[in-house]
């Protein structure tokens, strides 16, 4: 599936955190995390998420299962707060 940032979210690194701001919604986030790694990894445009498993499974000293539900967990949090567009897969 490819996974996107919406266009109206503006955001800004605080230390071990990101804080986005949803200018359609009026609404503030923090991201901590594997959430926050997500966002980071979206941040120069759309990303096939199969692409963000495999740099993660590089990266991080976790089982592809467990960095697998990770990613599906950020994945829909981002959804549920209506910040990222997915194409391409049922979610």
């Amino acid at each position: 599936m490819i996974v996107s940032q919406r266009e109206e979210i503006y955001t800004t690194e605080m230390g071990d955190e990101i804080v986005l701001l949803d200018m359609k919604h009026g609404a503030y986030y923090g991201l901590e995390g594997a959430t926050m790694e997500l966002w980071k990894e979206l941040a120069d445009g759309p990303v096939d998420s199969a692409q963000i498993l495999a740099k993660w499974t590089q990266l991080y000293q976790q089982s592809e299962e467990e960095l697998t539900s990770m990613l599906d967990q950020s994945i829909q949090e981002l959804i549920s707060k209506k910040l990222i567009v997915v194409s391409g897969h049922d979610v």
